[in-house]
């Protein structure tokens, strides 16, 4: 399976740890209060800074945390996201592969994988 961004990803990437699996309930941070597409583009895609060369691997994946405890802690730490909306949904083991480290969640995701559409469509069955 290819992923996204795969032509830049460096040697090593995704980690061997990533595993493809079902994860319920992860939160993302999005740019604006509604969801859009771009939310859901990793920084390589976004051609926004992510530091060191090392942090490569890092940036192709998209970013999720696992409990809303831990969005709450990232709200104090990080001062963009303190008034930042959130999307709640579940990551499925057909999106890509995963790591998760202090509740934190790396998601390298598979090429041809919307999960704007996915998210937002899970949040539109709620209402």
């Amino acid at each position: 399976m290819k992923y996204i961004n795969e032509e830049a990803m460096p040697d090593q990437c995704p980690p061997a740890v990533a595993k493809s699996e079902n994860v319920k309930d992860v939160f993302r941070f999005l740019e604006k209060k509604v969801p859009n597409a771009v939310d859901f583009d990793n920084h390589i895609t976004r051609n926004k800074w992510y530091g060191p060369e090392s942090n490569k691997c890092s940036a192709i994946a998209l970013s999720f945390f696992t409990t809303p405890e831990k969005v709450s802690a990232e709200r104090i730490r990080i001062k963009k996201f303190r008034k930042a909306s959130v999307v709640k949904g579940d990551i499925h083991e057909h999106h890509g592969v995963h790591s998760i480290s202090n509740f934190h969640l790396n998601l390298w995701v598979f090429s041809g994988i919307n999960l704007f559409e996915e998210f937002t469509r899970k949040e539109e069955s709620k209402k």
